[in-house]
């Protein structure tokens, strides 16, 4: 299951989802990607929100942000999940449908040897 329909599914009340990034909704098309919410009434009986956000709006306190996540990970206050999947050259096709479909979750990384 995609991550935004079960976030929705669990929403607390009065509870709020953030929408950044959905790369998995790229088709190439030119058309704007769409991500269809089935579960819109679950937002509606828990009087909960979506709102948008494009990171590049706080590009002002990207270092101030950096320096918080750094105090927070050396106090161990903050776990990077972290994917060990290791994907070579050769695997490329491989790494495209990971990215285009949805089904890795975090960045997705792509050894490449000199």
């Amino acid at each position: 299951m995609p991550v935004l329909p079960l976030a929705i599914s669990r929403i607390a009340y009065k509870g709020k989802v953030v929408a950044c990034g959905a790369i998995s909704g790229y088709t190439g098309s030119t058309e704007t990607p769409t991500m269809p919410i089935a579960s819109y009434l679950t937002l509606i009986y828990q009087h909960a929100s979506i709102l948008g956000v494009i990171v590049t709006e706080y590009k002002s306190k990207f270092h101030e942000i950096g320096e918080e996540l750094v105090k927070l990970l050396m106090a161990g206050k903050f776990i990077p999940f972290k994917q060990e999947v290791p994907l070579t050259v050769e695997e490329l096709p491989k790494s495209m449908d990971l990215l285009f479909s949805g089904k890795n979750m975090g960045k997705l990384v792509i050894a490449v040897q000199a």
